[in-house]
């Protein structure tokens, strides 16, 4: 009996350690549960707030895009409404110009109407070919012309030809070789020359009676002058100066020269405490000249005078005596 107590002793007494044992590990899985609990709380409460954070976003996002549109709409609108008012306008202006264009084209065949009306074109035709037929008839005629002077030439040449080889020279007004002869004065130099007795007393300006023309034959020659002269000047610092001329046929438009330089006699007279002297001496100009101050001394009729300038007292040109202007035409080297 006592064996029987002594074991159900001890079988309670491993039943409460087992007891104790499963009530600990009870507690420990409530605390590990409540734990989760917390836990699972606390998630759920993250995940509320987190969502809450999404659904703002989204909303403002949706708003946003929504603002977008609607402005990208307007434009859309803006665009539409303003390609309408240029494709208006350009509907406008080009029927505006079409109006003008068949305005302007009916003025024009209308003025072309009134023209062709007032314009004989068969007459016009008709003179212009009766033109061109007289034009054509005058071409032919100098071209006839020019055939029958080379003809000619040629046979000058032919004829020059057989004078040459019979050492004679094509007499072109006899149409005959004739003896290659020189006239007695062929190497003599041919000049110009006038002489004069008249005084002139004048103080200035251009003097009677020095007047000389000639005629030049080569164009890029120069004339040589020589003028011989009686001159004066009076009175206390007087003075004057003789040029040499260079004129036209006639003696009109002269000028001084000027290529290479002037050509004259420069007379100056002072005397000492008064004296006025009456000294009448010969004087002479003479030089080469290929222009003058404007014209080119080219071939051609041209004439020579003499003018007095820079003028004071009493000047007076000869004295009874024989003056003389003499040119011809050089060349220099």
């Amino acid at each position: 009996m006592m064996k029987i107590i002594a074991f159900a002793c001890l079988v309670a007494v491993a039943a409460g350690d087992e007891l104790y044992k499963l009530s600990v590990e009870s507690n420990a899985s409530v605390a590990a549960a409540q734990a989760a609990v917390t836990k699972a709380d606390t998630i759920a409460a993250t995940v509320n707030y987190l969502g809450a954070g999404l659904k703002a976003n989204q909303e403002s996002v949706t708003g946003r895009y929504q603002s977008s549109a609607d402005k990208v709409k307007k434009i859309q609108d803006d665009v539409t409404s303003t390609n309408t008012k240029v494709e208006n306008l350009l509907k406008a202006t080009v029927a505006a110009i079409e109006s003008k264009m068949k305005t302007r084209k009916a003025l024009l065949m209308q003025k072309l109407a009134e023209r062709a009306k007032k314009t004989d074109v068969a007459t016009q035709m008709k003179a212009a070919n009766v033109g061109v037929a007289n034009g054509i008839g005058a071409v032919n005629a100098a071209l006839a012309k020019i055939k029958a002077a080379n003809a000619a030439s040629a046979k000058i040449e032919a004829s020059m030809a057989t004078c040459t080889k019979n050492k004679q020279v094509y007499d072109a007004k006899a149409n005959k070789c004739v003896p290659a002869e020189a006239s007695a004065d062929a190497n003599m130099q041919k000049v110009h020359h006038v002489g004069f007795e008249n005084d002139d007393g004048r103080d200035c300006g251009y003097l009677n009676y020095r007047t000389l023309e000639f005629e030049k034959f080569e164009e890029d020659s120069y004339i040589r002058v020589f003028y011989y002269d009686n001159l004066r000047v009076h009175g206390h610092l007087s003075h004057a100066r003789w040029n040499v001329m260079f004129c036209g046929s006639g003696g009109s438009n002269c000028a001084k020269c000027k290529d290479p330089g002037q050509i004259m006699n420069w007379r100056y007279s002072h005397h000492q405490h008064n004296w006025w002297m009456n000294d009448h001496t010969p004087g002479t100009a003479f030089g080469l000249c290929r222009a003058s101050e404007n014209a080119k001394l080219g071939k051609g009729k041209w004439s020579i005078r003499i003018m007095i300038d820079d003028c004071r007292y009493d000047i007076y040109t000869g004295s009874g005596d024989y003056g003389s202007i003499m040119v011809d035409e050089v060349m220099r080297y």
